[in-house]
């Protein structure tokens, strides 16, 4: 759940497509629950936002970043075990550009350590989705087609969060990132026009997508926690708006 909130909230956060890794580790079958049986489960427990360019055929990783992500990885004991990006106002289908990427990454790593590597792929502002929450969807690529690679969505489930504390230090983190990046920021306070069910600002937007997330886990997540979340959320984003007002002080 750490995970989706924090490329929920950078996916939100810039109109360019923004791009990041994933953290967590393979739990094999013997490990497994009774839920879990007879089938390998991939853990993803972290997401690290990285500066990144969007172009029309793509978004690049700064090398930099991704090194420094890497290491944060490390530094935390988890393996490298995915890659997330975003489609700012279309669906979270992979593109060809995302699909050869997929492709390219996914032997690397997997030859590297033997572990799946996934593509995250969320749309915060589809369209065609009519909820309030980001879609989303993650894909393995088949390998096993020689002539044409057929990516696949994989069956996600989300856990609840226990606590609220990583998590917050998690998503205030996505900030530093952002605030890096001059080139599209977006104003919070601004109405989406876009959106089906109502005519909404991108803070509250935000918040929503974040509590429908939230709810969505499984077991439910305790209530003071899911308070907690939201409520450390909306200092966050005042925080930015606060941060966006120096900055504008300071080019005039």
């Amino acid at each position: 759940m750490e995970a989706l909130l924090v490329v929920d909230l950078h996916a939100h956060l810039l109109q360019s497509e923004v791009a990041g890794l994933l953290g967590g580790y393979l739990k094999h079958s013997s490990e497994s629950s009774s839920l879990e049986e007879n089938c390998n489960v991939l853990k993803v427990c972290r997401a690290i936002p990285c500066q990144s360019s969007s172009s029309n055929v793509g978004c690049d990783i700064c090398p930099v970043s991704q090194t420094e992500a890497l290491e944060a990885l490390e530094a935390e004991g988890l393996e490298l075990v995915g890659w997330y990006h975003s489609h700012p106002t279309f669906p979270p289908l992979p593109s060809v550009q995302d699909i050869e990427t997929q492709i390219r990454v996914q032997d690397w790593f997997t030859r590297s350590n033997g572990s799946p590597f996934i593509g995250l792929i969320l749309s915060p502002h589809s369209s065609v989705n009519l909820s309030l929450a980001s879609s989303y969807r993650c894909i393995l690529i088949d390998d096993k087609q020689e002539i044409k690679k057929v990516p696949f969505e994989l069956d996600a489930s989300l856990r609840s969060l226990e606590t609220s504390g990583p998590c917050l230090s998690y998503l205030k983190n996505v900030i530093t990132i952002v605030s890096k990046d001059s080139s599209a920021k977006i104003n919070l306070d601004d109405s989406l026009e876009s959106i089906h069910i109502q005519c909404i600002t991108l803070r509250k937007k935000i918040i929503e997508s974040a509590r429908i997330l939230l709810e969505s886990g499984k077991p439910q997540p305790q209530y003071s926690v899911k308070v907690d979340i939201i409520t450390g959320l909306e200092k966050i984003l005042t925080e930015l708006t606060n941060l966006s007002s120096e900055d504008n002080v300071e080019s005039h």
